[in-house]
């Protein structure tokens, strides 16, 4: 198998798809070099830095884990005759789709997390052939059902960073809304957003974010909830679903690609008091009902991963 070059934007060092990458080549005993793209002259510091920013080694077998950092290194002429892939997991705008087909000639593969952006990159004019949906993996190790919950310490749990698309002013006014239930973020910056609000709620902990944590906080939640926007997954769905726990989640990503009706509820943001609180109920049984399996079926395996990546 021939070595790939996997490129990252330098300030998304630590971030999951690094995880995704690397564990997914691992997998497969694939040989990967990972380098880290400057998004600006203000991250170079050195000339390693320099050199990654203007003269990126983009040959062969390149993958490309953000579309913006192709943008930064398409120019290069190795990249013609190269085997180009590039993970998507959201837009933040649609010209960058445009900006896409432009240059498909030099893309050989694009690589996305759910039904809905595929479709929307096939009606822009993306070739069929061209375009795989990929969720992501679990690692099952990690992530697996426990027939053992706590119930007399009920809790939902939120996962993720405190960023506008995680919608963090709808998450305060849920766990504001219902001061019967217990809630847990598992997240970076929630204890100083809305200048700290959040701290002050008897119902809530907050916990910095730390991956070794991940499954045990969702095999002992009652769901996870996720109602973030413009998202291509997000993983944490699919990791709590494999560890026999249902979700509640916005309608973006692949939520509805792994939410059935067995496994959680879809709600949109007009969902009432009312509603809310009956679902959050039903999810509470559903939890009790389901425990113990796998909800998503032994599906998606870093094995699997790693052959989209790179076969």
């Amino acid at each position: 198998m021939q070595p790939s070059n996997v490129f990252l934007m330098s300030n998304f060092k630590g971030w999951i798809l690094e995880a995704l990458a690397r564990e997914s080549a691992h997998a497969i005993n694939a040989p990967i070099n990972i380098q880290y793209i400057p998004t600006s002259r203000r991250e170079i510091r050195t000339i390693k830095e320099l050199r990654a920013k203007y003269f990126p080694i983009a040959r062969g077998n390149n993958l490309f884990f953000h579309h913006r950092t192709f943008f930064d290194t398409e120019k290069r002429v190795s990249l013609q005759k190269s085997q180009n892939r590039i993970w998507l997991t959201h837009f933040e705008v649609d010209d960058e789709i445009q900006k896409l087909l432009q240059r498909e000639a030099i893309i050989s593969k694009l690589f996305v997390q759910n039904i809905t952006l595929r479709d929307k990159l096939l009606g822009s004019g993306f070739s069929e052939n061209k375009v795989h949906v990929t969720p992501g993996a679990v690692d099952r190790s990690k992530f697996f059902p426990s027939l053992i919950t706590n119930y007399d310490k009920q809790y939902f749990l939120f996962s993720g960073d405190c960023k506008p698309r995680k919608n963090p002013e709808y998450v305060e006014w849920i766990i504001r809304s219902f001061p019967e239930f217990n809630f847990i973020i598992h997240g970076r910056n929630w204890a100083s957003f809305n200048q700290g609000s959040l701290k002050s709620l008897p119902n809530l902990q907050i916990t910095e974010f730390d991956f070794s944590h991940q499954g045990n906080l969702l095999r002992g939640a009652s769901a996870l909830i996720s109602v973030a926007q413009n998202e291509g997954g997000p993983i944490s769905i699919m990791e709590a679903l494999a560890c026999g726990t249902p979700v509640i989640s916005s309608d973006t990503g692949f939520a509805k690609d792994l939410i059935k009706f067995n496994t959680g509820f879809l709600i949109s943001e007009d969902l009432d008091l009312h509603g809310w609180r009956g679902q959050l109920n039903e999810l509470i049984e559903m939890k009790k009902r389901v425990q113990g399996q796998d909800l998503l079926g032994g599906k998606f395996s870093w094995e699997k991963l790693g052959a989209d990546f790179y076969d």
